[in-house]
């Protein structure tokens, strides 16, 4: 039964592309989290095409972060990402205080020949996801989402304790 998604028993789905503003990737994720914990029998699955989630994906659910058995990296990468609680990067949002605003209209697009639209179209994810993390995916200051989470767990619900 599709309740407002496009996926069966979905509450709701949708996207936002933050087009590689990983400081807007925090604020998407933390009210995520937040909202985990008003309804926390929901998951709420969510995918990263940037870096501000490590291993590219992962499962809320009542503050908890999960992550599938298909992450984009290593098992062993996921397992360590876990046990020391760096799932999200850090992020200091002053590096994006001047950011250039995210627009993808493409200008007389419609007088475009179906060849070259298409060509423009063809891959979504143009806008560049470059790395501007200073160190091993973090900033060297800002917010921390990874202090918010209660846990993090590996696919297959094998808990893993973040260290102190």
């Amino acid at each position: 039964m599709k309740r407002g998604g496009y996926y069966d028993n979905c509450l709701a789905s949708g996207f936002t592309r933050v087009a590689d503003n990983e400081w807007n990737a925090y604020l998407v994720c933390d009210f995520l989290l937040k909202a985990s914990t008003l309804i926390p029998e929901a998951t709420i699955s969510v995918t990263d095409e940037g870096k501000f989630i490590k291993t590219g994906r992962l499962e809320l659910r009542n503050a908890t972060a999960a992550l599938p058995g298909n992450v984009t990296c290593s098992v062993d990468q996921a397992e360590e990402l876990c046990r020391t609680g760096r799932v999200f990067s850090v992020v200091d949002p002053e590096k994006y205080e001047r950011h250039p605003s995210f627009g993808n209209i493409i200008p007389e697009f419609s007088k475009l020949k179906a060849s070259e639209r298409k060509e423009l179209v063809r891959n979504w994810n143009w806008l560049g996801y470059e790395g501007n993390f200073e160190v091993d995916g973090d900033d060297k200051k800002g917010f921390e989402l990874n202090v918010k989470v209660r846990s993090f767990e590996l696919g297959g619900g094998r808990s893993t304790k973040r260290l102190e």
